[in-house]
């Protein structure tokens, strides 16, 4: 196959699949309740800590009230451990003159800062406050006072690409659509020891005879596909091994979704992906499959031979020899299936 990819490893995973969980926490809205510099307005700043781990927001300056979506994730080796800490700090900065920056309180009980206790398998939310996870939990100050402040978050706890007896193979096509286009969407339940070769044959040298398929579809108690909006899946379908559901007349910009299969006690899931409808917004390269921060994951890049594929990243038979790369290769092996969560896929244009 004339057809170049180039891997960027930024951070590659070392977690086992089989136990790991992606942890995230999003802080969706703060509101000033007291927690301000009584001059320009509130300039909140942010830090969200995961099982230890820290991550700083910037400040967002003038605004009583903010919409930031700052998000953190860490993946979590669920075998290990039932549930982890989570702590959320709010500051606002201010300047000499206003007596230096102040940690808003969040808590809702003694301290400033927002103390919780995620449980992993099933997800549930307690300390400070408690919630259920995947829906907007509001927390305030305890007092009421000069230094409150209100604020929505969210936790999510995401199950593993795979466990020993299950994968999710999850595609679209056609794989960089244009607006207007139908974008179909197929979730696959395999057995959890799909290699190379078994599902899809390779005809790129047209072998004679090609080499035999192996059956590695699993029936499922069911099959989901989620498009867009996290509140529930746009189709479930059970007792089958593989359904679609089709996107009509897609929008420019991305098309983000993603699939989860449950058959028996297990429960695996892609992970939320992006695709690029139209031209990227940055002029460059095109992603395909974005599951998240590069700093996190690891970068597979296709460069479309010239010689080849006079049409570049455009050209049809490239993006179908990327498709067939993606599912029979990649989303063809095992390992691969198991860290699809720690995979960006793009188009160099």
């Amino acid at each position: 196959m004339a057809l170049a990819a180039c891997l960027i490893v930024a951070g590659a995973p070392t977690a086992s699949a089989s136990t790991s969980v992606t942890v995230r926490v999003v802080v969706e809205r703060v509101d000033e309740q007291g927690c301000t510099d009584f001059d320009s307005g509130s300039d909140f700043y942010g830090q969200i800590e995961i099982a230890g781990e820290k991550t700083d927001f910037g400040r967002i300056d003038g605004d009583d009230t903010i919409e930031p979506g700052w998000s953190a994730e860490k993946v979590v080796d669920a075998d290990a451990a039932s549930s982890v800490p989570v702590v959320i700090r709010i500051g606002e900065y201010d300047t000499f003159l206003n007596f230096g920056d102040d940690a808003c309180d969040v808590s809702g009980n003694d301290g400033t800062d927002l103390d919780l206790v995620v449980a992993l398998i099933p997800c549930s939310i307690t300390g400070d406050v408690s919630g259920a996870c995947a829906t907007s939990v509001f927390t305030g100050g305890s007092g009421g006072g000069q230094g409150d402040a209100d604020m929505n978050f969210r936790v999510e706890v995401e199950p593993p690409s795979a466990t020993p007896g299950l994968t999710v193979r999850c595609t679209h096509s056609p794989l960089w659509p244009k607006p207007g286009d139908n974008v179909t969407i197929t979730v696959e339940s395999l057995d959890g020891t799909v290699q190379v070769g078994d599902t899809q044959t390779d005809d790129s040298k047209n072998p004679n005879p090609p080499p035999a398929l192996v059956d590695r579809k699993k029936l499922a108690d069911s099959l989901q596909i989620w498009v867009g909006d996290r509140s529930g899946p746009d189709i479930d379908t059970a007792n089958k091994s593989t359904t679609t559901f089709v996107v009509n007349n897609v929008a420019a910009g991305d098309l983000m979704y993603g699939c989860r299969v449950r058959a028996g006690a297990d429960t695996v899931f892609t992970g939320w992906r992006r695709t690029r409808v139209g031209p990227p917004a940055e002029g460059k390269a095109v992603p395909v499959l974005y599951l998240g921060e590069r700093s996190s994951r690891a970068d597979i890049v296709f460069i479309a031979d010239m010689d080849s594929y006079s049409g570049g990243a455009s050209d049809p038979a490239f993006l179908s020899d990327v498709g067939d790369v993606l599912k029979g290769a990649y989303f063809g092996q095992d390992y691969f299936l198991a860290n699809q969560q720690n995979m960006n896929f793009w188009l160099a244009d």
